[in-house]
């Protein structure tokens, strides 16, 4: 099994990593063996030196003993029509395949941390349409390419609206990386939200439910209400670690154990992953789960 820890290469962000003077040398050496990279840093949003250039990010990974997986793609964007949507995601193809991904992931269409509204039949079906003509091009074309498409389920969207996607989107366009900390967020007053009785069975139902579909992972923790993305074990998190390994288990999951800490993780929580908690803790829970 492989273990992965995907994080911010920000200065600003997680000013460590560039005291340490190889940020990709400290993931490896909290034990990692792989990472993932995001469509923000990717472009050019982070500082000077880690941001568009494909060849430098590459070579720095490498250099670290790590192997670079999944490319972490832009929102659907909701505005755009379905057309403009696929072309908005071709220029992140090139950065991908850049960058030796195999992996290339999309979110289902969502407005950050907005809630849809889904208790109308035909705004629900409105949503699905979109999203199965756009992520089955957008799988076609990354097949083209040599990259798998992995589609990522936002918070507060029910377990039901992944299972009717992922029935209308055949496997050989798009598998799923399953957010365990988006699943552990749910609308007020579902059946099974977090922090009520039920909710460890709702994050091992989707587990089950989506199993054969599940080929990534983002993996961190939450008061069930907040997407805050605590490490793996961290203080305030609410979801339970060995329920959720053994259900991966159950599922016979091969894929990596990809943790997930961006920008809202904080440096404080990330120093606190990479250089005391680091990777052993979660290979004891996952090997003893």
């Amino acid at each position: 099994m492989r273990y992965g820890c995907e994080i911010n290469i920000s200065a600003e962000i997680a000013p460590f990593l560039y005291e340490a003077g190889d940020p990709y040398g400290v993931i490896a050496s909290a034990g990692f063996d792989t990472t993932d990279v995001s469509w923000d840093t990717q472009l050019g949003a982070a500082p000077a030196g880690v941001g568009a250039d494909a060849a430098f990010r590459v070579n720095a990974v490498s250099r670290a003993g790590l192997d670079l997986i999944c490319f972490h793609s832009d929102l659907l964007d909701a505005k755009r029509t379905i057309k403009e949507n696929i072309v908005m995601q071709q220029r992140h193809m090139q950065s991908a395949r850049d960058l030796g991904c195999s992996l290339f992931l999309v979110h289902s269409l969502w407005v950050n941390y907005a809630p849809f509204d889904f208790s109308c039949d035909d705004t629900r079906r409105r949503y699905i349409d979109f999203d199965v003509q756009t992520l089955q091009e957008i799988g076609s074309q990354c097949r083209a390419q040599g990259l798998s498409l992995v589609i990522e389920n936002n918070p507060m969207f029910p377990l039901s609206y992944y299972v009717e996607l992922f029935d209308e989107i055949p496997p050989q366009n798009a598998g799923m990386c399953l957010d365990v900390g988006h699943a552990n967020i749910q609308s007020p007053g579902s059946p099974g939200s977090p922090g009520t009785p039920g909710s460890e069975t709702l994050l091992t139902d989707w587990i089950h439910a989506l199993g054969h579909r599940i080929e990534h992972l983002h993996l961190h923790g939450n008061d069930g209400k907040n997407d805050v993305h605590l490490p793996i074990l961290a203080p305030g998190g609410i979801v339970d670690w060995k329920a959720c390994f053994h259900a991966l288990k159950a599922i016979n999951y091969c894929g990596v154990i990809q943790e997930e800490l961006p920008p809202m993780t904080g440096a404080k929580r990330i120093r606190w992953a990479l250089l005391e908690r680091g990777v052993g803790p979660i290979r004891e829970l996952w090997e003893s789960s």
